[in-house]
């Protein structure tokens, strides 16, 4: 089963349990990732259901989660790390 809302096409499926999901988050954060899932026409819980569904199908994360610049360890990690292949 499909229904159109702004333009896009959801797939909804037949479910036969709900799970409540409880997450503590930022408030600012929740506040404009709301003001985004409004423009698609999309409540937070079902904004949830769609990233879960996005895992599911990726196996995954549905997006990269690599820093955008290269991160640099502190020396004193890279000593120790260092140290322990010495062994």
């Amino acid at each position: 089963m499909t229904r159109a809302q702004n333009g896009l096409t959801c797939a909804t499926m037949a479910t036969t349990t709900k799970t409540l999901v409880r997450a503590r988050v930022d408030g600012r954060r929740k506040a404009k990732a709301e003001l985004i899932f409004k423009r698609y026409g999309l409540t937070t819980s079902e904004a949830v259901n769609v990233f879960l569904a996005k895992v599911e199908e990726v196996n995954g994360m549905p997006f990269d989660l690599r820093p955008t610049e290269p991160v640099t360890p502190p020396k004193s990690y890279v000593g120790k790390l260092w140290d322990s292949l010495d062994t």
